[in-house]
């Protein structure tokens, strides 16, 4: 007998491959390691200029 349960979990699998796995590839393509490291290295530099963002406009608003 067909589990409805299985089923509703192949078809949200199905959906999830044809959705979201190019977003998943570019993880899988890369080692652990090297993903983390690049993910490190882009949240360095977003952290930085959103850092020197705010410095800028406290610095601005305590002119005003």
């Amino acid at each position: 007998m067909i589990s409805k349960e299985r089923v509703r979990h192949m078809t949200k699998l199905a959906e999830f491959e044809n959705e979201e796995s190019k977003a998943c590839q570019k993880a899988t393509q890369y080692f652990r390691r090297d993903y983390v490291a690049m993910e490190l290295i882009k949240s360095f530099f977003a952290g930085t200029i959103a850092f020197g963002l705010c410095c800028g406009f406290f610095t601005t608003w305590r002119i005003w």
